[in-house]
């Protein structure tokens, strides 16, 4: 079932990483904004980043290097919390 506005979104999405990772989404991310009525864009910050097809290269939010584009939450997979993860140990 999609989420019908971006605040919801946002919060399934931080839910949802900090269920599967057992750390608060603050702590994973430098940047996360709802995007539109549907969709959230998260922000990463990497040195060197992974090849990955989920990644597109941004120039926003924050200071991020790439992003990652959410329309529910159900969209967390293990490969996106690597990718998070990577971030992460980068900074």
């Amino acid at each position: 079932m999609a989420t019908k506005n971006p605040k919801d979104l946002m919060d399934s999405v931080a839910t949802s990483m900090q269920q599967r990772s057992g750390k608060t989404l603050e702590e994973w991310v430098k940047a996360v904004e709802p995007s539109s009525k549907t969709k959230v864009t998260l922000g990463l910050r990497f040195k060197t980043a992974p090849t990955s097809p989920l990644l597109e290269e941004g120039k926003a939010p924050g200071q991020c290097t790439h992003r990652i584009v959410f329309t529910h939450a159900e969209q967390i997979s293990p490969e996106i919390a690597a990718l998070i993860k990577a971030a992460y140990d980068q900074n």
